[in-house]
């Protein structure tokens, strides 16, 4: 199974909205799904994330993936992500050698036709907004013909400094 720990979104966007997600850990290919009860430990309550601008990888002349940045610093993901990779480095999952850069995955780009409209209407439509973060979930990813499908296996609820973990069948 390929797993990761992530931060569901709903807003309307050019992927399914089901899919959009904030990656906080990739897992990787695992034969079975980690002990969790340590995650459940690191989480203490619900905060806010501020979308803040558009990012293009790798670049504009050549466009594949088109994400939303996040006004940084936030401190309580930046304390989330690190509580997340201490509690399962136990567990013989690696910390991230990279930075944590978190972003949100909102298209997928098959071509660079029409990349200065793009641009341009980007700038335009997309202004600062803020998203309150109430769990963080446990996926599966799976790749399809039709393109990659997510499972949520878990759910762990953020509720001002109550945790609590619903377990999805």
């Amino acid at each position: 199974m390929r797993l990761f720990v992530a931060i569901s979104f709903t807003p309307e966007a050019w992927i399914k909205p089901e899919n959009i997600h904030l990656t906080l850990k990739c897992l990787g290919s695992t034969p079975k799904i980690p002990q969790m009860e340590a995650l459940a430990k690191t989480i203490y309550r619900d905060f806010v994330l501020t979308l803040s601008n558009t990012i293009v990888f790798p670049n504009f002349k050549k466009p594949r993936i088109l994400s939303a940045g996040l006004q940084m610093p936030c401190d309580p993901l930046a304390r989330l992500e690190k509580n997340i990779e201490e509690h399962l480095a136990p567990l013989g999952f690696a910390p991230e050698p990279r930075p944590f850069s978190p972003n949100l995955t909102l298209a997928r780009l098959k071509s660079g036709k029409n990349i200065d409209f793009l641009a341009q209407t980007l700038k335009a439509i997309f202004h600062i907004a803020s998203v309150k973060v109430k769990s963080v979930q446990l996926y599966q990813s799976q790749l399809t013909r039709e393109g990659v499908t997510y499972t949520v296996l878990e759910t762990f609820v953020l509720t001002n400094g109550l945790h609590s973990r619903t377990e999805i069948d």
